[in-house]
């Protein structure tokens, strides 16, 4: 079979929403998890006709969005029996058998893209790994091997596991994914610079994030120094916070649940520098230290020396932030993002079609 081009795939997505579908517009068929058949996201209006779909094999690349736990999991079940919406959507259950089809229909390569928080990857998506061409992973740690710690086994992934066969083909398959901006929200980004009001801004959930806890209690300590530091100490509309971020020549964006997150690439494309814990993970396209953010250690006192650095030198940080905002648009909106999934696919069809 001839490998098509990005202009002319034909993709099947499955998973939750239809996330892909906007970047390919006219070349993507979607099956929605989520919500019922009614939903205009999703073509396959029930089970049946989504196997159907996959047993006609008229798809050239199926892109899945691997739920968290099997749909027969006891987690899951209890959430679909207790969830408020339960009588408001009886059908969903029945929806999130979608990837399970993917053990037995596919004809064409599957791939995966896996944008949740967890650095892990659960045994219930192992077959997935194993049925895939590729497996994007966001929170993809340094040490790929991490994806199996309890999961292939009770502890770390040890040397039985980074031995095997199995596992060996799995890991080769794992490819970085950034988080990115959310669809939309460019149009809401302030069209030029604004003045700078504040040297250090932050918004955001900190309470239980051990990291995010103990950076802002370092940059509070900073006002006593008389810096002016703007902490949102309740949620805003997204416009005003990207007018914050603005306004401010750094803005704080230390890691939550994981090392991503939306705030990195928000605030460059809102000419802020962001600052950033050391990296954990492996990432695509990255933000370069000292050239579009700023990334600090997590030892006390760390975080403090590199905004006194930084705010000394403001035609520095005026540049970086012009570099930045250019970076995050050119590769981290959701259609590069989708463009890059899509297109180092197609590269792996080829190189296997060669081999």
């Amino acid at each position: 079979m001839q490998v098509p081009d990005l202009s002319t795939v034909r993709i099947l997505e499955i998973g939750q929403g239809a996330p892909i579908r906007r970047s390919f517009p006219g070349q993507v068929t979607s099956f929605n998890t989520w919500r019922g058949g009614a939903d205009q996201a999703s073509d396959p209006s029930s089970l049946y006709d989504l196997a159907r779909s996959l047993a006609a094999g008229d798809y050239d690349m199926i892109l899945c969005q691997p739920e968290t736990r099997s749909p027969w999991h006891w987690h899951t079940l209890s959430r679909q029996i207790f969830s408020k919406y339960f009588f408001q959507n009886m059908r969903r259950p029945l929806r999130l058998y979608g990837p399970q089809l993917l053990r037995f229909l596919p004809r064409a390569p599957v791939v995966v893209f896996d944008a949740s928080d967890p650095s892990f990857i659960d045994r219930d998506n192992f077959f997935l790994m194993e049925r895939s061409l590729l497996y994007f992973k966001r929170e993809l740690p340094a040490d790929e091997w991490q994806v199996f710690n309890k999961t292939a086994s009770s502890t770390l992934a040890s040397g039985r596991i980074r031995h095997n066969p199995r596992y060996r083909r799995m890991v080769e398959k794992l490819r970085p994914l950034p988080l990115g901006l959310r669809r939309g929200v460019v149009d809401m980004l302030p069209a030029q610079p604004l003045r700078k009001t504040a040297d250090v801004f932050f918004a955001g959930t900190s309470l239980g994030l051990g990291a995010r806890e103990r950076a802002l209690a370092e940059v509070r300590a900073l006002r006593d120094e008389g810096y002016t530091i703007d902490i949102a100490d309740t949620p805003m509309p997204q416009r005003a916070f990207f007018e914050r971020c603005a306004s401010a020549w750094l803005t704080l964006s230390p890691k939550g649940h994981g090392w991503e997150c939306y705030r990195h690439y928000e605030a460059p494309a809102c000419w802020s520098v962001p600052l950033i814990n050391y990296p954990l993970i492996r990432r695509h396209t990255p933000l370069v230290d000292g050239e579009h953010c700023l990334f600090f250690d997590s030892v006390p006192g760390a975080l403090a020396a590199t905004v006194r650095r930084a705010l000394a030198d403001k035609p520095r940080l005026t540049a970086m932030a012009e570099a930045a905002r250019t970076y995050v648009l050119a590769n981290h909106t959701p259609d590069a993002i989708h463009r890059y999934v899509v297109s180092e696919s197609l590269a792996a069809m080829r190189n296997r079609q060669s081999e």
